[in-house]
């Protein structure tokens, strides 16, 4: 009981979450802007597919450094395993379906490598918003 000496504390601290959602319209606007932002910088490159012979490491590591990037953020349509399990162990290796992708990905990515389906995906995501 708080009356006594040593006793409990009458309004303890309890949890309590700050985060706040941000409007949908505000996060659309925002990823515009930061892929509008690499454009200009040129750091956006679209491929047609990201196929890849075998889903080793070594494959991967090779077609990667002939970019000539320490961090890439490859953007697909939907969750490529052999993709995804080739560069898990690449240093500044990251990936994101389209349809998920946010400001700050985009901004702390690097350069942006874009699948064609992607791209199509993440217009036709962008385009719902209106």
């Amino acid at each position: 009981s708080p009356v006594w000496r040593k006793g409990g504390i009458v309004f303890g601290p309890r949890p309590h979450s700050y985060r706040r959602d941000m409007p949908a319209a505000k996060r659309r606007q925002f990823l515009i802007e930061a892929l509008s932002a690499r454009c200009a910088e040129g750091a956006v490159v679209v491929m047609d597919s990201f196929d890849l012979q075998d889903a080793r490491t070594k494959s991967l590591n090779a077609a990667w450094k002939a970019l000539q990037a320490r961090k890439t953020l490859f953007v697909m349509d939907k969750p490529d395993r052999n993709l995804i399990g080739a560069g898990r162990n690449i240093e500044g290796f990251g990936w994101a379906v389209a349809s998920n992708l946010n400001a700050y990905q985009v901004l702390n990515g690097g350069t942006l490598i874009f699948s064609a389906a992607a791209l199509k995906a993440l217009e036709k995501s962008l385009g719902e918003g209106k």
